[in-house]
């Protein structure tokens, strides 16, 4: 499953949207795992408590069941991954791990 997250900017700005996206994300994250993550570079990147962050970001997950995962490290984005924007570089996010 692939959903694309907007406005996460409002992660650092309101409480009360944290609050119900932690709620979103503890709940899918009973069931699922993320697999690959990329950020959407038509929107900006935000600083939320020393981490920068992007506003919109994609986010593949794979459901827990299925399959049998164990840690893993990446940098993001991945070699096959590409700007949305093609007029514009991609959003780095770094080296994570899930």
């Amino acid at each position: 499953m692939v959903v694309e997250f907007h406005g996460m900017r409002l992660l650092g700005e309101d409480e009360g949207f944290r609050k119900r996206a932690q709620r979103i994300f503890s709940k899918l994250y009973e069931s699922h795992t993320v697999i690959h993550l990329h950020a959407n570079n038509f929107a900006e990147m935000y600083i939320i408590k020393g981490i920068p962050n992007p506003d919109v970001i994609e986010r593949a997950f794979s459901i827990r069941r299925n399959y049998r995962f164990s840690p893993y490290y990446q940098r993001f984005p991945e070699p096959l991954d590409a700007p949305n924007d093609l007029d514009q570089l991609d959003l780095i996010l770094g080296s994570l791990s899930f």
